[in-house]
């Protein structure tokens, strides 16, 4: 296979007219490909057209030596001006059904995608986002951070409890890759029972700070519907 970079204006000949900067040429064939301008055009979600400091956590330019064993971190910072909400306010529907396939969790923050390999900062993710407990009880949640690779600890912080509940945390601190335990206890009284409540845990780490709620059902009364299995 040859590539040749011209800019060939074929009327007639080849049957190709404005072919574009760059033909290539397979055996006797000729293909045009299609020009920047024209990727960009249609690829809306690539054509931000900025250029300038990427302000990663660590990242080189200068470094072009492969084997040294130096690794960039591609995580983005509070100062990066370039990135952070600097897509469009979707995706294209092809890469949002690719990550579907793959069951990959794609959150987005801010009003637009940002252009890096997260979203800007991290998430606060509660496991499970909602429990039941009966007057005088305690329930627990674990409380992680995404991405697990996170450069960085995240400080978390609750919101004021109602009466008749207390709050507990088992570290102020998460660290990627583990979890902290948030305990939430009634004390028996009627304070806050038979109502919803939410509790607001704010994580706060690296320049951003993100919030993240979980739900806890104190008393009431709770119906629980069959399950139904289809046979096709």
């Amino acid at each position: 296979m040859t590539i040749d970079y011209n800019l060939y204006h074929l009327n007639g000949w080849g049957g190709f007219w404005g072919a574009g900067p760059m033909i290539v040429r397979e055996g006797g064939s000729w293909e045009p490909q299609p020009t920047l301008a024209d990727v960009q055009a249609n690829t809306p979600w690539e054509d931000h057209g900025v250029a300038g400091d990427p302000a990663f956590y660590d990242y080189n330019p200068a470094d072009h030596v492969m084997d040294d064993g130096s690794w960039p971190d591609f995580h983005l910072t509070p100062a990066n001006a370039n990135a952070i909400d600097a897509g469009t306010a979707q995706l294209p529907a092809s890469l949002a059904a690719l990550l579907d396939t793959f069951d990959v969790d794609d959150t987005t923050w801010g009003a637009a995608i940002d252009i890096g390999r997260y979203e800007a900062g991290f998430a606060v993710v509660p496991t499970p986002a909602f429990r039941a407990i009966e007057a005088g009880g305690t329930a627990y949640y674990a409380l992680a951070i995404y991405p697990p690779d996170l450069p960085h600890a995240v400080t978390l912080t609750l919101s004021s409890p109602p009466a008749g509940l207390t709050y507990t945390l088992s570290s102020g601190v998460v660290t990627p890759g583990s979890a902290v335990t948030l305990t939430v206890a009634h004390d028996g009284s009627q304070a806050g029972l038979d109502a919803w409540h939410t509790v607001s845990i704010t994580g706060d780490g690296g320049g951003f700070m993100q919030v993240a709620d979980v739900s806890l059902l104190v008393g009431g009364e709770r119906i629980y519907l069959p399950i139904v299995f289809r046979d096709d």
